[in-house]
Protein backbone atom coordinates (compact mmCIF):
# COMPACT_ATOMS: atom_id res chain seq x y z
CA UNK A 1 0.00 0.00 0.00
CA UNK A 2 1.49 3.45 -0.78
CA UNK A 3 2.30 5.71 2.16
CA UNK A 4 0.47 8.82 0.27
CA UNK A 5 -2.91 9.45 1.49
CA UNK A 6 -3.89 11.01 -1.82
CA UNK A 7 -4.49 7.57 -3.14
CA UNK A 8 -7.20 6.51 -0.75
CA UNK A 9 -9.36 9.07 -2.73
CA UNK A 10 -7.42 7.77 -6.15
CA UNK A 11 -8.71 4.30 -4.85
CA UNK A 12 -12.21 5.40 -4.29
CA UNK A 13 -12.84 6.87 -7.88
CA UNK A 14 -11.79 3.90 -9.02
CA UNK A 15 -14.21 1.80 -6.93
CA UNK A 16 -17.43 4.87 -6.98
CA UNK A 17 -16.52 7.07 -10.13
CA UNK A 18 -20.08 8.48 -10.42
CA UNK A 19 -20.77 8.28 -6.85
CA UNK A 20 -21.17 11.74 -5.30
CA UNK A 21 -18.23 12.79 -2.68
CA UNK A 22 -18.62 16.44 -1.86
CA UNK A 23 -21.68 18.90 -1.90
CA UNK A 24 -21.25 22.27 -1.10
CA UNK A 25 -24.53 24.37 -1.89
CA UNK A 26 -25.74 24.13 -6.07
CA UNK A 27 -21.85 22.76 -6.43
CA UNK A 28 -20.94 18.98 -6.20
CA UNK A 29 -18.16 16.60 -7.52
CA UNK A 30 -18.39 13.18 -7.74
CA UNK A 31 -15.75 10.71 -7.09
CA UNK A 32 -14.09 11.14 -10.83
CA UNK A 33 -14.19 14.73 -11.12
CA UNK A 34 -13.01 15.16 -7.56
CA UNK A 35 -9.78 13.33 -8.89
CA UNK A 36 -9.62 14.95 -11.94
CA UNK A 37 -9.80 18.27 -10.81
CA UNK A 38 -6.99 16.91 -7.93
CA UNK A 39 -5.02 16.09 -10.51
CA UNK A 40 -5.38 19.52 -13.04
CA UNK A 41 -4.63 21.08 -9.69
CA UNK A 42 -1.46 19.27 -9.00
CA UNK A 43 -0.51 19.87 -12.66
CA UNK A 44 -0.92 23.73 -11.99
CA UNK A 45 1.32 23.43 -8.73
CA UNK A 46 3.72 21.48 -10.71
CA UNK A 47 4.52 24.33 -12.97
CA UNK A 48 4.20 26.59 -10.48
CA UNK A 49 7.32 24.74 -8.70
CA UNK A 50 5.63 23.29 -5.84
CA UNK A 51 7.27 19.78 -5.07
CA UNK A 52 8.19 17.83 -2.64
CA UNK A 53 8.29 18.15 1.12
CA UNK A 54 7.78 22.48 0.40
CA UNK A 55 5.62 23.96 2.85
CA UNK A 56 2.21 25.40 1.74
CA UNK A 57 0.51 27.87 4.03
CA UNK A 58 -3.74 27.35 3.33
CA UNK A 59 -5.85 29.52 4.02
CA UNK A 60 -9.41 28.27 2.53
CA UNK A 61 -12.55 27.70 4.40
CA UNK A 62 -14.72 24.58 4.09
CA UNK A 63 -15.62 24.01 0.44
CA UNK A 64 -15.10 22.06 -3.00
CA UNK A 65 -12.07 24.02 -3.71
CA UNK A 66 -10.53 23.38 0.08
CA UNK A 67 -10.02 19.32 -0.36
CA UNK A 68 -9.59 19.42 -3.99
CA UNK A 69 -6.10 21.87 -3.22
CA UNK A 70 -5.43 20.04 -0.18
CA UNK A 71 -5.14 16.89 -2.00
CA UNK A 72 -3.74 18.30 -4.69
CA UNK A 73 -0.92 19.17 -2.15
CA UNK A 74 -0.58 15.81 -1.00
CA UNK A 75 -0.32 14.47 -4.54
CA UNK A 76 2.69 16.89 -5.04
CA UNK A 77 3.96 15.45 -2.27
CA UNK A 78 3.87 19.41 -0.24
CA UNK A 79 3.18 19.88 3.35
CA UNK A 80 -0.46 21.52 3.65
CA UNK A 81 -0.02 24.20 6.48
CA UNK A 82 -3.38 24.59 7.36
CA UNK A 83 -4.99 27.58 9.06
CA UNK A 84 -8.69 27.74 10.77
CA UNK A 85 -11.07 29.97 9.74
CA UNK A 86 -10.90 31.86 13.30
CA UNK A 87 -7.69 32.74 12.55
CA UNK A 88 -6.49 36.25 12.87
CA UNK A 89 -3.81 38.66 11.83
CA UNK A 90 -1.52 37.35 14.60
CA UNK A 91 -1.74 33.85 14.57
CA UNK A 92 -1.39 33.69 10.82
CA UNK A 93 1.99 35.98 11.47
CA UNK A 94 2.84 33.40 14.17
CA UNK A 95 2.52 30.51 11.74
CA UNK A 96 3.90 32.07 8.55
CA UNK A 97 7.35 32.83 10.84
CA UNK A 98 7.24 29.40 12.47
CA UNK A 99 7.21 27.75 9.12
CA UNK A 100 8.78 28.71 6.32
CA UNK A 101 5.98 28.57 3.39
CA UNK A 102 6.97 28.67 -0.27
CA UNK A 103 3.20 28.98 -1.38
CA UNK A 104 0.54 31.26 0.23
CA UNK A 105 -3.29 30.05 -1.10
CA UNK A 106 -5.82 31.60 -0.15
CA UNK A 107 -9.64 33.71 -0.83
CA UNK A 108 -9.24 36.78 -1.78
CA UNK A 109 -10.07 38.20 1.51
CA UNK A 110 -7.01 36.29 2.92
CA UNK A 111 -5.23 38.37 0.77
CA UNK A 112 -5.87 41.08 2.20
CA UNK A 113 -4.09 40.14 4.87
CA UNK A 114 -0.73 40.09 3.17
CA UNK A 115 -1.10 43.39 3.50
CA UNK A 116 -0.46 43.88 6.65
CA UNK A 117 1.76 41.24 7.29
CA UNK A 118 5.37 41.06 7.05
CA UNK A 119 5.85 37.33 7.53
CA UNK A 120 3.01 36.54 5.03
CA UNK A 121 4.50 39.02 2.27
CA UNK A 122 7.91 36.84 2.49
CA UNK A 123 6.38 33.53 0.89
CA UNK A 124 7.31 33.55 -2.71
CA UNK A 125 4.32 32.01 -4.45
CA UNK A 126 0.88 33.80 -4.33
CA UNK A 127 -2.25 31.83 -5.53
CA UNK A 128 -5.72 33.04 -5.34
CA UNK A 129 -8.17 30.18 -4.77
CA UNK A 130 -11.86 30.42 -5.92
CA UNK A 131 -10.51 32.67 -8.96
CA UNK A 132 -7.30 30.66 -10.86
CA UNK A 133 -8.81 28.16 -13.54
CA UNK A 134 -5.52 25.94 -13.00
CA UNK A 135 -5.35 26.14 -16.99
CA UNK A 136 -1.95 24.07 -17.69
CA UNK A 137 -0.28 22.30 -20.31
CA UNK A 138 1.70 20.50 -18.14
CA UNK A 139 0.54 17.10 -17.14
CA UNK A 140 0.21 16.05 -13.73
CA UNK A 141 3.36 14.40 -12.00
CA UNK A 142 3.26 11.22 -10.81
CA UNK A 143 1.61 10.78 -7.34
CA UNK A 144 4.41 11.46 -5.02
CA UNK A 145 6.21 8.87 -2.77
CA UNK A 146 6.19 9.46 0.66
CA UNK A 147 7.78 7.68 3.69
CA UNK A 148 5.26 7.05 6.59
CA UNK A 149 7.13 9.55 8.56
CA UNK A 150 6.93 12.19 6.32
CA UNK A 151 4.58 15.44 7.27
CA UNK A 152 1.06 15.27 5.82
CA UNK A 153 -0.30 18.46 7.12
CA UNK A 154 0.23 20.67 9.84
CA UNK A 155 -1.95 22.25 12.06
CA UNK A 156 -2.22 24.71 15.10
CA UNK A 157 -3.51 23.96 18.54
CA UNK A 158 -6.04 27.21 19.74
CA UNK A 159 -3.51 28.17 22.70
CA UNK A 160 -2.43 31.45 23.09
CA UNK A 161 1.65 31.01 23.99
CA UNK A 162 3.98 33.30 22.22
CA UNK A 163 4.45 30.11 19.68
CA UNK A 164 2.00 28.23 18.27
CA UNK A 165 1.52 24.07 19.02
CA UNK A 166 2.21 23.04 15.08
CA UNK A 167 0.57 19.54 15.18
CA UNK A 168 2.94 17.51 12.48
CA UNK A 169 0.36 15.30 11.14
CA UNK A 170 2.30 12.60 8.70
CA UNK A 171 0.93 10.61 6.27
CA UNK A 172 1.58 7.41 8.70
CA UNK A 173 -0.34 9.03 11.01
CA UNK A 174 -3.26 10.59 9.06
CA UNK A 175 -3.84 6.77 7.76
CA UNK A 176 -3.89 5.65 11.01
CA UNK A 177 -6.13 7.95 12.46
CA UNK A 178 -8.26 7.26 8.95
CA UNK A 179 -8.33 3.56 10.22
CA UNK A 180 -9.54 4.23 13.67
CA UNK A 181 -12.28 6.58 12.99
CA UNK A 182 -13.18 4.30 10.54
CA UNK A 183 -13.53 1.35 12.62
CA UNK A 184 -15.52 3.19 15.14
CA UNK A 185 -17.66 5.77 13.36
CA UNK A 186 -18.44 2.58 11.23
CA UNK A 187 -19.61 4.69 7.89
CA UNK A 188 -22.12 2.56 5.67
CA UNK A 189 -21.52 3.02 1.48
CA UNK A 190 -25.25 4.44 1.45
CA UNK A 191 -24.19 7.33 4.25
CA UNK A 192 -24.83 10.68 3.48
CA UNK A 193 -22.80 12.59 6.29
CA UNK A 194 -23.32 16.37 7.04
CA UNK A 195 -19.67 17.67 8.26
CA UNK A 196 -19.11 20.89 9.80
CA UNK A 197 -15.42 19.99 10.92
CA UNK A 198 -12.73 19.88 8.44
CA UNK A 199 -11.03 16.46 9.92
CA UNK A 200 -14.18 14.66 9.23
CA UNK A 201 -14.49 15.41 5.38
CA UNK A 202 -11.18 13.63 5.11
CA UNK A 203 -12.44 10.69 6.80
CA UNK A 204 -15.25 10.39 4.79
CA UNK A 205 -13.13 11.13 1.33
CA UNK A 206 -11.16 8.26 2.73
CA UNK A 207 -14.03 6.36 3.39
CA UNK A 208 -16.00 6.70 0.32
CA UNK A 209 -18.93 8.00 1.67
CA UNK A 210 -21.00 11.25 0.64
CA UNK A 211 -20.32 14.94 2.38
CA UNK A 212 -22.56 17.82 2.43
CA UNK A 213 -21.32 20.99 3.37
CA UNK A 214 -23.39 22.94 5.25
CA UNK A 215 -23.05 26.88 4.31
CA UNK A 216 -21.60 28.48 7.43
CA UNK A 217 -19.09 30.51 8.97
CA UNK A 218 -16.92 27.75 10.43
CA UNK A 219 -15.40 30.82 12.70
CA UNK A 220 -18.61 30.70 14.34
CA UNK A 221 -20.16 27.65 14.62
CA UNK A 222 -22.40 28.98 17.06
CA UNK A 223 -24.21 31.45 14.63
CA UNK A 224 -25.53 28.73 12.22
CA UNK A 225 -28.76 28.69 11.25
CA UNK A 226 -30.95 25.57 12.78
CA UNK A 227 -33.67 26.11 10.96
CA UNK A 228 -31.36 25.71 7.74
CA UNK A 229 -29.56 22.81 8.92
CA UNK A 230 -32.60 20.97 9.33
CA UNK A 231 -34.03 21.58 6.13
CA UNK A 232 -30.41 20.46 4.39
CA UNK A 233 -30.82 17.15 7.12
CA UNK A 234 -34.48 16.89 5.12
CA UNK A 235 -33.62 17.51 1.91
CA UNK A 236 -30.81 15.46 1.39
CA UNK A 237 -32.16 12.03 3.60
CA UNK A 238 -28.82 13.00 5.59
CA UNK A 239 -28.06 9.39 7.62
CA UNK A 240 -24.81 10.83 9.51
CA UNK A 241 -23.45 14.03 10.89
CA UNK A 242 -20.74 15.32 13.21
CA UNK A 243 -18.83 18.22 14.67
CA UNK A 244 -19.67 20.57 17.93
CA UNK A 245 -21.69 20.28 20.49
CA UNK A 246 -23.36 24.20 20.21
CA UNK A 247 -24.17 23.20 16.50
CA UNK A 248 -26.54 20.45 17.78
CA UNK A 249 -27.45 21.68 20.88
CA UNK A 250 -28.96 24.78 18.67
CA UNK A 251 -30.52 22.04 16.09
CA UNK A 252 -32.07 20.26 19.14
CA UNK A 253 -33.88 23.81 20.78
CA UNK A 254 -35.30 24.36 16.88
CA UNK A 255 -36.46 20.61 16.34
CA UNK A 256 -38.14 20.69 19.94
CA UNK A 257 -39.57 24.20 19.82
CA UNK A 258 -40.64 24.09 15.82
CA UNK A 259 -41.42 20.17 16.19
CA UNK A 260 -39.22 19.12 13.78
CA UNK A 261 -38.21 15.65 13.20
CA UNK A 262 -35.21 14.24 11.24
CA UNK A 263 -36.28 10.67 10.34
CA UNK A 264 -33.13 10.16 7.63
CA UNK A 265 -30.74 10.84 10.44
CA UNK A 266 -29.01 7.39 12.41
CA UNK A 267 -26.31 8.60 13.58
CA UNK A 268 -24.59 12.71 16.01
CA UNK A 269 -21.00 12.07 16.12
CA UNK A 270 -20.36 15.28 18.80
CA UNK A 271 -16.00 15.95 19.24
CA UNK A 272 -13.87 18.80 20.50
CA UNK A 273 -15.65 20.02 23.71
CA UNK A 274 -17.43 18.13 26.88
CA UNK A 275 -21.06 16.94 26.73
CA UNK A 276 -22.74 17.42 30.05
CA UNK A 277 -26.15 15.89 31.27
CA UNK A 278 -28.36 18.62 30.39
CA UNK A 279 -27.25 18.33 26.88
CA UNK A 280 -27.19 14.90 26.45
CA UNK A 281 -30.64 14.61 27.33
CA UNK A 282 -31.32 17.58 25.47
CA UNK A 283 -30.02 15.53 22.28
CA UNK A 284 -31.92 11.95 23.16
CA UNK A 285 -34.88 14.46 24.15
CA UNK A 286 -34.81 15.95 20.15
CA UNK A 287 -33.84 12.80 18.22
CA UNK A 288 -35.08 9.96 20.07
CA UNK A 289 -34.71 7.64 17.06
CA UNK A 290 -31.01 8.72 16.10
CA UNK A 291 -27.94 7.31 18.01
CA UNK A 292 -25.66 10.02 19.68
CA UNK A 293 -22.30 8.61 20.51
CA UNK A 294 -19.59 11.57 22.12
CA UNK A 295 -16.51 11.20 21.18
CA UNK A 296 -13.75 12.43 23.91
CA UNK A 297 -10.25 13.35 22.23
CA UNK A 298 -7.85 16.16 21.60
CA UNK A 299 -5.86 17.58 18.51
CA UNK A 300 -3.36 15.11 19.34
CA UNK A 301 -5.09 11.91 19.61
CA UNK A 302 -8.99 11.27 18.31
CA UNK A 303 -9.85 10.00 19.76
CA UNK A 304 -9.96 8.46 23.07
CA UNK A 305 -12.43 7.10 23.98
CA UNK A 306 -16.29 7.18 23.02
CA UNK A 307 -19.74 6.99 25.14
CA UNK A 308 -23.12 7.52 23.73
CA UNK A 309 -25.80 9.94 25.24
CA UNK A 310 -27.94 7.05 26.35
CA UNK A 311 -25.25 4.82 28.05
CA UNK A 312 -23.79 8.58 29.65
CA UNK A 313 -27.18 9.58 31.22
CA UNK A 314 -28.27 6.02 32.46
CA UNK A 315 -25.19 5.35 34.48
CA UNK A 316 -24.88 5.25 37.79
CA UNK A 317 -21.76 7.59 38.11
CA UNK A 318 -22.22 10.99 39.40
CA UNK A 319 -20.80 13.83 37.68
CA UNK A 320 -21.12 15.97 40.55
CA UNK A 321 -19.04 13.87 42.46
CA UNK A 322 -17.37 11.52 40.19
CA UNK A 323 -16.41 13.45 37.10
CA UNK A 324 -17.48 12.93 33.33
CA UNK A 325 -18.25 9.04 31.94
CA UNK A 326 -16.51 9.50 28.63
CA UNK A 327 -16.64 5.67 28.32
CA UNK A 328 -13.53 2.95 27.89
CA UNK A 329 -10.73 3.48 26.00
CA UNK A 330 -10.80 2.10 22.45
CA UNK A 331 -8.84 -0.91 21.99
CA UNK A 332 -5.81 0.97 19.78
CA UNK A 333 -4.79 3.41 22.45
CA UNK A 334 -3.14 2.72 25.57
CA UNK A 335 -4.05 5.04 28.58
CA UNK A 336 -2.21 5.69 31.73
CA UNK A 337 -2.77 8.27 34.89
CA UNK A 338 0.07 10.10 36.54
CA UNK A 339 -1.08 10.33 40.29
CA UNK A 340 -1.52 13.43 41.47
CA UNK A 341 -4.71 13.29 44.30
CA UNK A 342 -5.52 9.98 44.99
CA UNK A 343 -6.50 8.20 42.08
CA UNK A 344 -6.68 11.58 39.93
CA UNK A 345 -4.35 12.49 37.82
CA UNK A 346 -3.28 13.40 34.45
CA UNK A 347 -4.64 11.19 31.54
CA UNK A 348 -2.02 10.22 28.94
CA UNK A 349 -1.99 8.20 25.89
CA UNK A 350 0.00 6.13 23.73
CA UNK A 351 -1.00 4.65 19.82
CA UNK A 352 -0.52 5.07 15.83
CA UNK A 353 -2.87 7.62 15.69
CA UNK A 354 -1.78 9.50 18.50
CA UNK A 355 0.60 12.51 17.67
CA UNK A 356 4.07 12.19 17.72
CA UNK A 357 5.80 15.72 17.85
CA UNK A 358 5.45 19.05 17.04
CA UNK A 359 6.70 21.18 14.11
CA UNK A 360 9.81 23.22 15.40
CA UNK A 361 8.67 23.88 18.75
CA UNK A 362 11.05 21.68 21.30
CA UNK A 363 9.77 23.74 24.52
CA UNK A 364 5.87 21.91 23.30
CA UNK A 365 7.38 18.55 22.80
CA UNK A 366 9.21 18.63 26.29
CA UNK A 367 5.86 19.49 28.12
CA UNK A 368 3.62 17.15 25.90
CA UNK A 369 5.50 13.59 25.60
CA UNK A 370 6.80 11.37 28.07
CA UNK A 371 9.45 8.52 26.24
CA UNK A 372 9.32 5.24 27.26
CA UNK A 373 10.94 2.91 25.51
CA UNK A 374 9.94 2.89 22.14
CA UNK A 375 6.23 4.18 23.36
CA UNK A 376 5.62 8.01 23.34
CA UNK A 377 3.53 9.01 25.53
CA UNK A 378 0.89 12.03 25.15
CA UNK A 379 0.15 14.22 27.93
CA UNK A 380 -2.77 15.50 27.20
CA UNK A 381 -3.53 18.44 30.48
CA UNK A 382 -6.52 16.72 31.06
CA UNK A 383 -7.20 15.82 35.00
CA UNK A 384 -9.21 11.95 35.00
CA UNK A 385 -9.00 8.06 36.23
CA UNK A 386 -9.96 5.02 35.46
CA UNK A 387 -11.90 2.91 37.46
CA UNK A 388 -11.84 -0.32 37.98
CA UNK A 389 -13.70 -1.67 35.40
CA UNK A 390 -11.64 0.19 32.70
CA UNK A 391 -14.05 3.36 32.16
CA UNK A 392 -12.49 6.57 32.21
CA UNK A 393 -13.71 10.08 34.11
CA UNK A 394 -12.69 13.44 33.23
CA UNK A 395 -12.53 15.89 35.65
CA UNK A 396 -11.42 18.71 34.08
CA UNK A 397 -8.16 20.46 32.86
CA UNK A 398 -5.28 19.71 35.04
CA UNK A 399 -3.76 23.39 35.50
CA UNK A 400 -7.56 24.95 35.94
CA UNK A 401 -7.54 23.18 39.63
CA UNK A 402 -7.40 24.74 42.35
CA UNK A 403 -7.22 24.82 46.56
CA UNK A 404 -10.14 25.98 48.88
CA UNK A 405 -10.09 25.66 52.49
CA UNK A 406 -7.50 23.40 52.29
CA UNK A 407 -9.52 20.87 50.11
CA UNK A 408 -8.37 20.23 45.93
CA UNK A 409 -10.85 21.22 43.64
CA UNK A 410 -11.57 19.83 40.01
CA UNK A 411 -13.46 21.92 37.36
CA UNK A 412 -15.78 19.47 35.84
CA UNK A 413 -17.93 18.30 38.70
CA UNK A 414 -18.79 22.20 40.25
CA UNK A 415 -19.69 23.19 36.33
CA UNK A 416 -21.82 20.31 36.07
CA UNK A 417 -23.25 21.26 39.60
CA UNK A 418 -23.68 24.61 37.95
CA UNK A 419 -25.50 23.09 35.25
CA UNK A 420 -28.25 21.92 37.47
CA UNK A 421 -29.32 25.17 38.10
CA UNK A 422 -31.94 26.04 35.12
CA UNK A 423 -31.15 29.45 34.88
CA UNK A 424 -27.52 28.89 34.74
CA UNK A 425 -26.44 28.57 30.67
CA UNK A 426 -22.35 27.79 31.96
CA UNK A 427 -20.61 28.29 35.03
CA UNK A 428 -17.35 27.97 36.01
CA UNK A 429 -14.30 29.14 39.22
CA UNK A 430 -10.92 30.55 38.86
CA UNK A 431 -8.66 31.12 41.51
CA UNK A 432 -6.35 34.12 41.07
CA UNK A 433 -4.29 35.94 43.77
CA UNK A 434 -5.18 33.77 46.48
CA UNK A 435 -9.15 35.54 45.39
CA UNK A 436 -12.28 32.40 44.27
CA UNK A 437 -13.34 34.01 41.57
CA UNK A 438 -16.97 32.66 40.12
CA UNK A 439 -18.32 33.14 36.59
CA UNK A 440 -22.13 32.81 35.83
CA UNK A 441 -23.41 33.43 32.44
CA UNK A 442 -27.20 34.06 33.13
CA UNK A 443 -29.96 36.24 32.20
CA UNK A 444 -32.12 36.37 35.25
CA UNK A 445 -30.32 35.07 38.37
CA UNK A 446 -28.67 37.03 41.57
CA UNK A 447 -25.92 36.63 43.70
CA UNK A 448 -27.77 35.98 46.66
CA UNK A 449 -29.25 32.86 44.83
CA UNK A 450 -25.83 31.19 43.60
CA UNK A 451 -24.21 32.18 47.22
CA UNK A 452 -27.17 29.80 48.44
CA UNK A 453 -27.18 27.23 45.87
CA UNK A 454 -23.48 26.86 46.60
CA UNK A 455 -23.67 26.70 50.75
CA UNK A 456 -26.46 24.16 50.13
CA UNK A 457 -24.57 21.48 47.43
CA UNK A 458 -21.45 21.85 49.40
CA UNK A 459 -20.01 24.00 47.02
CA UNK A 460 -16.82 26.41 47.37
CA UNK A 461 -18.19 29.79 48.35
CA UNK A 462 -16.22 32.67 46.12
CA UNK A 463 -15.21 35.90 47.47
CA UNK A 464 -16.76 37.58 43.99
CA UNK A 465 -19.30 36.28 41.36
CA UNK A 466 -18.72 37.72 37.61
CA UNK A 467 -21.74 37.62 35.75
CA UNK A 468 -22.12 37.83 32.09
CA UNK A 469 -20.87 36.27 29.16
CA UNK A 470 -18.36 33.66 29.78
CA UNK A 471 -16.12 33.21 26.50
CA UNK A 472 -15.44 30.31 24.60
CA UNK A 473 -13.28 28.24 22.49
CA UNK A 474 -12.37 30.03 19.38
CA UNK A 475 -12.42 26.31 17.46
CA UNK A 476 -15.63 25.23 18.71
CA UNK A 477 -17.17 27.90 20.48
CA UNK A 478 -18.86 24.45 22.94
CA UNK A 479 -16.73 24.65 25.95
CA UNK A 480 -14.78 27.70 28.41
CA UNK A 481 -11.89 29.62 27.16
CA UNK A 482 -9.89 29.40 30.56
CA UNK A 483 -6.98 31.62 29.28
CA UNK A 484 -9.27 34.05 27.75
CA UNK A 485 -11.47 34.31 31.22
CA UNK A 486 -8.01 34.72 33.58
CA UNK A 487 -6.85 37.37 30.81
CA UNK A 488 -10.37 39.38 31.57
CA UNK A 489 -10.27 39.45 35.25
CA UNK A 490 -7.97 43.03 36.40
CA UNK A 491 -5.69 42.13 38.59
Amino acid sequence: MSNNIVNILYENAELYPDKVALIHGKKQLTYKELAQKIQQIAACFTAKGIAKDDKILLFVPMSLDLYAILLALWHCGATAVFLDAWVRKNRLEQAAALVKCKAFIGIPKAHILRLFSKEVRKIPVNIFAGLIRYKTKQKAPAVAEVAKADTALITFTTGSTDVPKAANRTHGFLIAQHEVLTKHLQPKATDINLATLPIVVLTNLAAGITTIIPDFNPAKPEAINPMHLAKVINRYKLTTTAGSPIIYAKLADYCLKEKVGLQSLKKISLGGAPVFLPLAKKLIKAFPETAVEIIYGSTEAEPISTITAKDLVASNSSIQTEGLLVGKPIAEIKVRIIPVTGNIGEICVAGDHVLKDYYRNDTAWRQNKIVDGDTIWHRTGDAGYLDQNGFLYLMGRLKQRFTHNDKIHYLFPLEAKLLEYPEIVIGTYLKKDNKLLLFIESATIVEQEIQQYCTANNMPVADQIIFGKIARDPRHNSKIDYGALNASVKN
